[in-house]
């Protein structure tokens, strides 16, 4: 495991010097997705249920628009998908889109080891079976990062 520096520069250094991690926008690629909670539900609906704000976002240009659209930043509570075609590809996102939800967000640098664990992989011989569990917890708000298989 590496030790961030106070400001995870050693994160973004890795992010940045990555080549087989991250889409690189040149080809088309699955969109990430954001499922929103309401904060507060704009229409009355029944016990239980509530309206969702669904985003797909399949560049840095669409995600600049949501997560910058006033109304769309009072959540309860922010699920992001990021796909992966199959357990040997990249992550179906760019290092700029990665990088614009992690400081939109101000999600701590030590997320970023979870993306750095994917990548495009050649033999099964580089087979991960260890995926970086990581849980961040203040007096507001709790963080889970991980990934699903």
């Amino acid at each position: 495991m590496y030790s961030s520096l106070d400001d995870g520069s050693l994160y973004h250094e890795r992010i940045q010097s990555s080549a087989n991690c991250f889409e690189d926008g040149r080809c088309p690629f699955q969109p990430v997705h954001i499922i929103d909670v309401p904060a507060i539900a704009k229409t009355k609906q029944p016990r239980g249920q509530t309206d969702l704000v669904k985003k797909a976002c399949a560049n840095l240009e669409a995600l600049d628009e949501h997560l910058g659209n006033a109304a769309n930043s009072k959540f309860r509570l922010r699920l992001i998908s990021i796909n992966q075609e199959d357990s040997w590809s990249r992550l179906q996102i760019t290092k700029p889109m990665l990088k614009k939800i992690v400081s939109h967000h101000d999600i701590e640098p030590e997320f970023l080891e979870v993306p750095l664990c994917f990548f495009e992989r050649k033999t099964d011989e580089e087979q991960s079976f260890c995926v970086p569990w990581t849980v961040t917890e203040s007096a507001t708000s709790f963080r889970s990062y991980y990934a699903m298989m």
